[in-house]
C-alpha cells in the first residue's frame, strides 16, 4: 500500500451480495473530498477472497446482511492467511454484536447502516486506513526487533518478578545447554553461581538497571561460563518483567589469561636471566677463592667450613641451573603420536601411587586413536606432574581421578580432574610460577616445567578449582593434520 497515494486516493471494494448499499455508499463517496474514493463492488465472496489475496484494493467494506457469518469468515480467513488489509463491516442497528465480533476477527471498524452519512463514512475510512498504517508500522518494528532478538549471539531473555523464564532466544538455549521447553519451566537463578546469586537477587529486587555485572553461569550440563549480566525492568499489559542480556566472555577471558601468563612468563624469564648472571658472578669468585686455599695447611676445624662453603656453592649453582631450565623453551622432537598411548604410559608410571592411596581411576578415551604432533617423552613428564599433584591432593580411599579425551573443532581437549582439596582462587593464579608450591617439601618447579613443555607443543592450559571440591586441568592440543 503506497502511503502517498493512500493519503490522496483510496480504492475501496464493497462486498455486497444483494447490491443494497452500493448506490448509497457510492453517492456518499462522491461527496467525500479527502481522500478521493474509487468505489467498486463485488457480489461474490469467493471472488472477493481472491481480490484480498491479490491485495487488489486498499480497503474493503463488507455488508454483513443477510449472512453475517459469511462476512466474519472472510475477515478471519484473511487474518489466518496473513493477508493484512483494512476491513469495515456494515451492520444492522439491532445487530451490534456482529460489529464486536468483526472487530475481534480483525476488522478495523464497523458502521450502522441506518446512521450512515458522508461525514461518518469519510471519518471511518480515514480512521481505518490510519489505524492500519499504524499497525503495519508497529508490526514492522516488532519483526525487526524480533529478528534482532532471535539472531543475537548474546543470550537475551525475559523473566518475571519471580525470576522464571517468560521468553528466550536460541543463544540462551546454547549458553545454558538446555531446550526452550525445559527452560520455560525453570528459574534463571538455578544457573547462577552461589557467590553472585545473593548480590544479583538484591540488584533485581531494587528494580534498578544492572549494567554488565560479572557473573559465572553453570549450564544444565555443568559447564561454567564467565559472563557479563545486564538487566532492565520493563512493563506491559501482563505486568512487570525483566529484560536480560548475557554476554559470554569465557573465551575472551581465557585468551586474556593466556596472554597475561605469557607476558608474566617472559618478564619472569628476563628477571631470572639477570638474577642468574648476577648471582653466578660472585659465586664463581667464591669457588675460585676456595680452590686457592690449601686444604693441607688448614686446621681440621677450618676444613669443615670449606666443605660447607663448597657444598652450598654447588647447591646454589644447581638451583640456578634448574631455574633456568624450567624457564627456557623446551627443545622437543615432534612426531605423530597417539595421545591415548601417552596417557596410558604416563598412568603406568603413576600406577603405584594410585594403588597405594586406593584411588579410583576413571578413563573416558575414544577407541579410535587421537593423533597429535608431540615429543612423547617430554609430554609424559608434563602429564605425570599433573597426575602426581592430583594424587597427592586426594584423600586415601576416597580419591577419584578422571581423564577424558575428545575432539573439538580440529583440536583435541584433554581433561584431567580430581576430587581433592582444591586450590583457592588467589593461589590458582600462581601455580605455574617457578618455586611457587603448596607442598612442604616441594620445590615448585613441577607445574612450571609442565607449562613450559605444553606451550612448546602449542597447547593451551586452563585450570578450574574449588576448595574442598577438586581441580580440573583442560589442555587443548592442535589435532594432527596429515
Amino acid at each position: 500500500m503506497n502511503k502517498e497515494r493512500i493519503e490522496q486516493h483510496i480504492r475501496v471494494l464493497l462486498i455486497d451480495e444483494q447490491q443494497d448499499e452500493f448506490s448509497l455508499i457510492s453517492d456518499f463517496a462522491k461527496v467525500i473530498v479527502h481522500p478521493h474514493i474509487e468505489l467498486s463492488r463485488c457480489n461474490d465472496f469467493s471472488q472477493a477472497a481472491q481480490f484480498i489475496q491479490q491485495y487488489a484494493y486498499d480497503l474493503y467494506i463488507i455488508n454483513s446482511y443477510p449472512d453475517a457469518q459469511l462476512a466474519l469468515n472472510l475477515i478471519k480467513e484473511a487474518e489466518e492467511n496473513n493477508h493484512e488489509q483494512p476491513f469495515i463491516v456494515l451492520i444492522e442497528r439491532n445487530n451490534e454484536d456482529v460489529g464486536g465480533e468483526a472487530i475481534a476477527a480483525g476488522a478495523m471498524d464497523y458502521l450502522v447502516k441506518s446512521e450512515l452519512n458522508p461525514e461518518k463514512l469519510g471519518r471511518c475510512i480515514r480512521y481505518a486506513v490510519s489505524r492500519y498504517k499504524a499497525l503495519q508500522m508497529l508490526k514492522a518494528n516488532e519483526r525487526k526487533y524480533r529478528s534482532v532478538f532471535k539472531s543475537s549471539t548474546d543470550a537475551i531473555f525475559l523473566i518475571d518478578e519471580s525470576f522464571q523464564f517468560k521468553d528466550l532466544n536460541y543463544a540462551t538455549e546454547e549458553l545454558l545447554e538446555s531446550s526452550r521447553e525445559v527452560l520455560m519451566n525453570r528459574g534463571m537463578m538455578q544457573f547462577i553461581e552461589e557467590e553472585k546469586k545473593e548480590e544479583l537477587i538484591k540488584g533485581l529486587k531494587s528494580k534498578k538497571a544492572i549494567i554488565k555485572m560479572p557473573i559465572e553461569l553453570v549450564s544444565a550440563k555443568g559447564t561454567k561460563r564467565e559472563c557479563l549480566f545486564s538487566a532492565s525492568l520493563e512493563d506491559d499489559d501482563e505486568g512487570l518483567y525483566f529484560q536480560i542480556i548475557i554476554h559470554d566472555i569465557t573465551e575472551m577471558k581465557k585468551a586474556e589469561r593466556i596472554i597475561l601468563r605469557q607476558e608474566k612468563r617472559s618478564a619472569l624469564d628476563r628477571m631470572l636471566e639477570v638474577l642468574a648472571h648476577e648471582v653466578r658472578n660472585p659465586l664463581n669468585n667464591i669457588n675460585l677463592s676456595v680452590e686457592q686455599l690449601s686444604t693441607d695447611s688448614l686446621e681440621p676445624e677450618n676444613k669443615v667450613f670449606i666443605d660447607i662453603i663448597t657444598r652450598n656453592s654447588n647447591r646454589i649453582d644447581s638451583l640456578i641451573t634448574q631455574l633456568l631450565n624450567a624457564s627456557r623453551p623446551t627443545q622437543i622432537i615432534e612426531k605423530k603420536v597417539a595421545l591415548q598411548d601417552v596417557i596410558a604410559e604416563t598412568m603406568a608410571i603413576a600406577n603405584d601411587r594410585i594403588t597405594l592411596k586406593k584411588i579410583q581411576y576413571l578413563a573416558n578415551l575414544p577407541k579410535e586413536n587421537v593423533w597429535i604432533k608431540a615429543d612423547g617423552e617430554k609430554l609424559k613428564i608434563a602429564l605425570l606432574n599433573i597426575f602426581i599433584n592430583a594424587i597427592e591432593a586426594m584423600g586415601e580411599g576416597v580419591g577419584k581421578l578422571s581423564v577424558s579425551l575428545k575432539r573439538k573443532d580440529k583440536e583435541v581437549e584433554l581433561d584431567i580432574a580430581d576430587n581433592g582439596c582444591g586450590i583457592c582462587k588467589d593461589r590458582l593464579e600462581h601455580i605455574f610460577d617457578p618455586y611457587f608450591t603448596g607442598k612442604r617439601k616441594g620445590m615448585g618447579l613441577g607445574l612450571s616445567t609442565t607449562l613450559n613443555i605444553l606451550q612448546s607443543h602449542n597447547a593451551n592450559v586452563d585450570v578450574e578449582s574449588n576448595l574442598g571440591e577438586g581441580t580440573q586441568f583442560k589442555i587443548t592440543f592442535p589435532e594432527y593434520q596429515p
